[in-house]
Order: C-alpha cells, then structure tokens, then sequence
C-alpha cells in the first residue's frame, strides 16, 4: 500500500473517532432493542460541521447530519444545497423551557404520580443520558430520562428521497412507577420558519386538504391546530376543544373535518424545498399538531404527537367520578417518514403525487378498482315519529317509486348508476339493524330490492345502506363498547326521539356484516359506514381492561376486504387504512373547517385519490350554494351524489329527520340530467385518470391530468382569459390534449 493511502486511511479512521467521545460504531451492540433494529454499519467519512453537526449518511441525493447534544437534525440536498434543518434559534427572552424544547429532536410528557397535569422533558432537561450509534444509513440513540426512569431508542435513517424517524415499542421502558410516559415529540422543529422570514406553508390534513401561509400573523392568532388522527377516543374523556372561523365565531370540534389520513407539510417556495410527514406507525395513536407564528411563540412549526396514555373519569360511586390517568401503557411502534420534493415538485401538488407513490409503493392504494363515471343517488326510504303508542313510520320513497325515478332516468340515457337505500329497516334510518336484513313494510321487501337491481342491472349498481357503528336508543347491551373506567360509552345525539346513541363493538359489527353478506348473495353491494370513517379502543366492562384502536381498525379492515370479495362495496368517508380496499369513496369533502389562520383549501387528497379511487361528493341537494360546489366538483374530478325522496320532505316534520328538506326528486330531476352530461364529457375528456398538476391564481384553477387534458374552472364573477380562450363568470372549460408538462 502506497505512503499517501496509508496517511489518508489513518486520518479518515481518526475522524472517526474524533467525532464523538460517546457514540460507537459496532455491529451486534451487547444493548438489547438495538441490535435487532441494527443492520451492517455503513462507512462514514465522520465529517465534522464548524457548528458541530456531524455526518450520518449520505447518498446521491441527501446527506444527513445529527447534533450530538439536542439530538436535532440537518438535511442536506446535495443537487440543490438546500438545507433543512430541526433545531431553531430561541428568541431573545424565552424560556429556559422554550429553548429546551426547540432545540430537541427528542421531548417527552409525563404524568407524576397522581397528577394528571402533564410535565415535559427533554434532550437537555430531564437529566438525559444517550449512547450513539452509527448504523447503515444513518444513526441511533439510546436515550435514558434518568430522573424520570424512562428510557427508549430512537433510529434517523436515510434513503433516496427523506429521512425516516423510528421508536420501537420494545425499547420504551418506564422503571419508576412514580413517573408515567404520556406523549413523545419527534424531530418537532423539523422545517420551521420564524414570522414571515421564508415564504411558503404548511400542509394539514383537514378536509380535502389545507394550507397555512409562512407569513407573519402579528399575533392574529390564538389557537393553534391540533386534530387527533381518525377523530376522538371513546375510552376516554376528551375535552372539547374549539377553532376559530372566518366569522369570529367560536365552533366546538364536532364542527372540524375528521383526520383521515396521518400526514402533514411543509413547503419553503423561496428554496423550492417541501416535505411530507407520513405517520406509518403510531397513526392510531397519533395527533397532528401545526403552529402559526402569533401562538405562543414567533415560530411556524408542524409535527405529530404520539400519546402513550390519557386522563379519563374514574368512577367513584353511583354518581361521582374524578380525573385520573390510564395505567396501562399503550403499546405501539412509531415510525415517521419524512418525504421531500424539490424544484417544481416542491408544492402542495408535488407532496399529493408523492404521497400517491408512496400509497402505491406499499400496496395502500386499490390500483385496480375501475374509476368510471357515475352519479350516486342514495334514496331515503323513511324515519319514524311519535304516536299515541309508541311511534309510526313516516315513508318517504318505497321501492316502486325508485322503479319510477330510474326507468324516467334511465330514458333520458343516464348510465353507471350507483344506487343505495337508506332507512329501509324497520324502524327507518336509526331502526335497530338485525341479521334478518328486515323492510318496512311499506317501503318493499329485500326480495323486491333484488329484483329491482336485476331490472336495471345494464344501468346501475345497487346497495342497501348500513351504518354498522351506531345505535340509537334502547338500553346498553354487552356487545356495546365500555370506556376505560367500565361503563358502556353513550351520547346525547340532541335528537327528539333518538335521544342515545350507542356503539358496537368490533366484533359485533362483524357478525353483522356477516349476516349482511349472507342474505345479500352478491346481488347487491353494501355501503359501509360508521366502521368506516370511526376507529376507537374499546372495552367490554372491567376496568381498566380495553383492545387498542389499532386492534379495533384491523378487525374492520380484515372484515369490510372479505365483504370486498364477495360483493360490491361503498364506504363512508373512508380512513386511510381502508384505500387498499376500498372500491368506492362516499362523501368525499370538497371543503374543510374554515379555521381563521388557514388561507387556502388545495386539491390535496383529490390529487392523492382521484383515477385510484373513485370519489363521490357529499349531497348536492344540500349545498348552499350549488354553483360553486358544482366547479368545485368539476376542478377536483368528484362524481356529484344526491339524496333523494318520493314524496315531499314537510312529511319528516315530526320525525328525527326533519332536517332534510330539500330532497324531493322533482325537485332535482333537470338538475340531476343536467349534472350527468357534465360529467360525462369530463370522464371523456379526462379518461378518468390521475391528477399531474394542479393550480389556482386569480380565481380560476387548472387541473391537468396525465394524458395532457385540462379542465379550466373560473370561479370570478367576470369573463377570464385562459390560452386564448375566454371564460364566462362561474363557468368552466375542458380542453384535450397530450401529456406535456405543468
């Protein structure tokens, strides 16, 4: 070996070592979780920043960097030099506390003793001790909270296009039963901005996806956005929290879009840098958590919480109760992915189609359902009202009368149909579900719904509607879910005769769709929901005793792909565990919660879904204004749905469905064959595709899908100007074309 080789690999091995007095670089470390998460160590040049960041990994896209002390991070992009960093510089005057917490890519909650406030510690409070390791692709932590006994190992991975962030469940331990885990941050400060300093946003999830400007707020704001993953958990007590509209007004959170899908963004414009946060493990357990500058602090920031255990009332007597926290530890893997974009990628649309890829790449998303067009029409079949004994059911469309409706649509060449029945069980639409699949007699029988499918079976696809969550009424039953503290979990639905709403446990919910399935034989479809869009832990009455919300979406998700197998299917604003199987998308919203601090609502998940997924919107009929929720339909590709009835809905007066009153098909027949030629040139025009790029300036969208069409959406009042062709206000355009770029 020559004299100048021999020097260079002395000093590479020095700068190795140089690097940190308290990371190793081995194989088989003798430290338990570690190992088994370890693979070969990669060869690390050791490179030192002059602020003391040293080099993980690298590869031809990124190098990846850590910070010893505050376990932070830096992401380099090597073509670009864009670098992306999660530990920020405190403002003048912060807390000792403040300062902790952003410069710390590991924080931990906790409960202390009996207290249910919630404590926090970090990578520099807490008295935390860590041994690192240098592993392929990057490093690992062993962090120990010596004052508080906890301990666990975090891994920062690189690959070709991010970073990965892993907790394994196995190497959280809690040694001082006076300390309790309750929530862990990681990597929180990843991509933050300070005020107005970098143009861009945030990306969260709510509704079809919205945007929070990077710009200073001049302390606007009060609240921050905080949404728990698939909505609430029924174990427990939750408080509830409150939002801020456009209007001012105060909202409850019953009012928010639920979160469906466990991702989040950021996007810096002026650097044409943008990342995806992609909860992989720890989703059921996960919240969302985005800051605008003005709350709290002068720093726009967004990352996830994963919570470990919750505060709920314990029992105390036939009427009293006070706070306390779970005892047992949820127990539960994390893994974050932190997917980046660049260049002209580096947007709401970029991060939409890479969260599209990565669906696919792990086998998320039902590639192969076909995505043709046609409307939904759901008929509501009757409710229920107050009788000198008891109540009577109030019809409002049998089953003849959807003969009627369908051969007069199907005349004026309306095809591909997707019909369902809702309230046509005894009792009407909060009537008690059985196996027995049983009519109202005056609505028809299931023998007649069958033939009538058959009738039309050239024109449409047809469903019985079942929620297989909720039950309204009665008294508790064992097979209902039960809270942590043992008592069977209910609500005040506010509804005059439908006073209680009940849920079914996992397993009943599948006895049930067993049955569906058994008496239906695959000649007609069920549409799903409740099971569909709700995840929650559950017990069965013992204290303290419950299945995890990740064990209750997995027994629904194996039972509704059974369904899939054997008939048609149609879900309820379905989460995101559920797409693999999904094969159509029900009451896809256009909209999202109207928070003040939110400035746009984007095309995100109609970009992520639509040509994989067929999307269909909520009820037309019900919409305040039917000409914007039209061109919204039309900009993001959604099938337009209606509810409709055969009598008129003055008839539903007394009954819990007094609210729907606008739903009478001679009302919405033009409206409905009008809106069915619309889209039928869009399906022909778009041939059903995917969404390539996406964009809103000035009023008017531009949507264009991968065989190069375009679809122009004015939302102006006046004409616009678009290619050399003009746009009447509130109007639309569709233009063919051939793939060619953004």
């Amino acid at each position: 070996m020559s004299r100048i080789r021999i020097i260079a690999l002395i000093t590479a091995l020095f700068l190795l070592t140089s690097c940190s007095a308290n990371k190793s670089k081995i194989n088989n470390p003798a430290d338990g979780t570690l190992s088994a998460d370890i693979e070969a160590v990669s060869e690390i040049s050791g490179e030192t920043t002059e602020d003391g960041y040293i080099l993980a990994a690298s590869n031809e896209n990124y190098s990846l960097y850590y910070e010893e002390k505050g376990l932070t991070v830096r992401l380099k992009n090597r073509r670009t030099g864009a670098v992306t960093e999660s530990a920020a510089e405190p403002d003048e005057g912060s807390s000792e506390t403040w300062k902790n917490f952003v410069n710390s890519g590991i924080v931990l909650e906790y409960y202390k003793g009996s207290a249910v406030n919630l404590n926090r510690v970090n990578m520099y409070s807490g008295n935390p001790e860590k041994k690192i390791y240098l592993i392929k692709d990057g490093f690992a932590a062993k962090i120990s909270f010596k004052s508080i006994g906890i301990l666990l190992t975090v891994f920062i991975t690189l690959d070709g296009d991010g970073i990965r962030a892993r907790i394994p469940n196995s190497s959280v331990k809690e040694e001082n039963s006076e300390y309790r885990l309750a929530a862990v941050y990681v990597l929180p400060f990843l991509g933050y901005t300070r005020l107005g300093d970098t143009d861009g946003y945030m990306l969260i999830p709510d509704g079809c996806g919205a945007i929070i400007p990077l710009k200073d707020n001049n302390e606007r704001f009060s609240q921050p956005y905080k949404a728990k993953l698939y909505g609430g958990n029924y174990t427990v007590e939750a408080d509830k929290g409150s939002v801020q509209r456009f209007d001012n007004t105060v909202a409850t959170t019953a009012d928010t879009a639920p979160v469906f899908a466990p991702v989040f963004g950021m996007v810096h414009t002026e650097s044409k840098t943008a990342f995806l946060g992609i909860i992989e493990n720890g989703k059921y357990n996960a919240e969302i958590y985005a800051y605008p500058n003005g709350v709290t602090t002068d720093y726009n920031w967004i990352t996830a919480r994963y919570v470990y255990r919750e505060v709920y009332l314990y029992l105390t007597g036939s009427s009293g109760s006070i706070s306390t926290v779970e005892e047992t530890r949820e127990t539960f893997d994390i893994s974050a992915y932190y997917r980046f974009t660049d260049g002209e990628e580096a947007d709401y649309v970029g991060l939409a189609k890479a969260y599209r890829s990565y669906l696919s790449e792990h086998g998320l998303l039902n590639n192969g359902t076909d995505c043709g067009y046609g409307m939904r029409l759901d008929f509501f079949a009757g409710d229920v009202q107050k009788s000198l004994v008891g109540t009577s059911f109030v019809g409002m469309t049998s089953i003849s009368e959807i003969d009627g409706i369908l051969k007069e649509l199907t005349q004026n060449g309306m095809n591909g149909l997707a019909v369902s029945l809702k309230g046509w069980q005894k009792g009407g639409i909060y009537g008690k579900l059985t196996g027995a699949l049983k009519f109202e007699g005056s609505v028809g029988s299931l023998k007649e719904y069958k033939n009538l499918a058959q009738k039309y079976g050239g024109s449409a696809q047809f469903f019985l509607y079942a929620d297989f969550l909720n039950v309204y009424g009665g008294k508790p039953a064992k097979n209902y879910i039960y809270q942590y503290n043992g008592k069977v979990f209910s609500n005040d639905t506010l509804l005059s005769i439908h006073s209680k709403k009940y849920r079914y446990t996992p397993d009943a919910a599948v006895k049930l769709t067993n049955a569906f399935i058994s008496a239906l034989g695959g000649d007609l479809g069920i549409c799903f929901d409740g099971v569909t869009n709700e995840v929650y832990s559950y017990g069965s009455g013992e204290k303290g005793k419950v299945n995890s919300r990740k064990f209750s979406a997995s027994v629904i998700s194996e039972s509704l792909a059974l369904a899939g197998k054997k008939l048609s299917t149609a879900y309820n604003s379905p989460n995101d565990y559920l797409w693999n199987n999904a094969q159509r998308y029900y009451d896809y919203r256009i909209y999202g919660s109207d928070y003040k601090f939110v400035s746009d609502e984007v095309a995100f998940f109609a970009i992520v879904l639509r040509g994989s997924l067929p999307l269909y919107s909520e009820y037309i009929n019900f919409k305040a204004d039917t000409t914007e929720y039209l061109l919204k339909l039309i900009e993001s590709g959604v099938y337009p749905s209606f509810l409709l009835t055969g009598e008129p809905p003055s008839k539903l007066i007394n009954t819990d469905s007094a609210s729907l009153f606008s739903c009478e098909y001679g009302e919405y027949k033009e409206m409905i064959l009008k809106y069915d030629k619309i889209f039928c040139e869009l399906s022909q025009v778009t041939g059903d595709g995917k969404i390539a790029f996406h964009s809103a300036s000035d009023g008017v969208s531009v949507t264009t899908y991968e065989n190069g069409a375009k679809v122009i959406v004015n939302y102006n009042s006046d004409n616009a100007e678009y290619e050399g062709n003009t746009l009447a206000g509130k109007s639309y355009l569709f233009l063919k074309g051939k793939a060619e770029g953004k």
